[in-house]
């Protein structure tokens, strides 16, 4: 079965209302027995549904090519109109730094026995390193300096601009995401929603990676993209349109692979005595 949102969606909704169904039902015979240390996660109803609905979902993604799993999980997934999004690409400068920086962190046995040379990972189909910048309109505009420059500045609903404003230099709380998904699929579009309220909470600005995936790019080619869009906030090239940022100011997040990614990064930047984000 060709994996799509409407194939995605007959499969899930009746595990929805199975699950729902089953919760009230063990809920409910439970409540007769009126034993308080029968507590099981699935209690919770949010997190039964959720167990259940990532189940399912996994069980038909194995039913398709990793392929059509990639491309269904970088579905284009459009903002709300509260948001600000603005699309970037993180040069090959800064992948080449980063290159150059994992080298000096393997040893050369290493190079030879476990990554298999110093070349191949550093391959790409695309010239950069697709990212985005993640913000709360009410935080962006909330610094605005003119009425002009909110009315030259607001974007359409639903759009990603690619024009990078300097007010967004001044949410300086900033929280850099890695998306999981097991190392092979993924992507910000899978995890959108999920930046947006983190950005809400923190009230600053979020900036999110399309870090390579195998089987395509297997390791270390997560890591050197990872390493790439942190050295591209802290260290930007000339023509990057954002200011130097303080690794002070940055928090590294991640579920799944993403948190993998981050505490590679944390020792990668420990052991070469680089400058350390705030923590994770």
């Amino acid at each position: 079965m060709t994996l799509s949102t409407f194939t995605a969606a007959a499969n899930i909704t009746p595990v929805v209302f199975a699950t729902f169904f089953k919760h009230w039902k063990r809920k409910i015979r439970k409540r007769n027995i009126r034993d308080a240390d029968d507590t099981e996660a699935v209690d919770d109803i949010l997190f039964d549904e959720a167990f259940h609905i990532v189940k399912a979902f996994l069980e038909l993604a194995t039913r398709n090519t990793v392929d059509e799993l990639q491309a269904y999980t970088n579905t284009y997934v459009p903002p709300p109109f509260w948001v600000e999004t603005v699309s970037c690409v993180v040069p090959l400068s800064c992948c080449n730094r980063a290159a150059d920086t994992l080298i000096s962190w393997f040893d050369k046995e290493e190079l030879t026995t476990v990554v298999g040379g110093e070349r191949w990972w550093q391959i790409r189909g695309l010239d950069g390193l697709q990212a985005e910048w993640i913000a709360m309109k009410r935080d962006w505009e909330r610094l605005r300096k003119a009425e002009k420059a909110e009315a030259n500045q607001r974007t359409a609903k639903g759009k990603i601009t690619e024009v990078y404003s300097e007010r967004l230099d001044q949410l300086n709380k900033i929280l850099f995401y890695l998306p999981g998904g097991g190392f092979y699929f993924g992507s910000i579009n899978t995890h959108r929603y999920q930046i947006i309220r983190m950005a809400r909470k923190i009230g600053g600005r979020a900036f999110a990676v399309n870090y390579r995936k195998a089987p395509q790019y297997p390791w270390p080619c997560p890591l050197q993209d990872v390493l790439a869009a942190y050295l591209y906030l802290i260290r930007p090239p000339p023509g990057a349109p954002h200011r130097p940022i303080p690794s002070h100011r940055i928090v590294l997040a991640g579920d799944s692979a993403g948190g993998n990614l981050c505490l590679s990064l944390l020792i990668v930047l420990r052991d070469l005595g680089l400058p350390m984000p705030a923590g994770t």
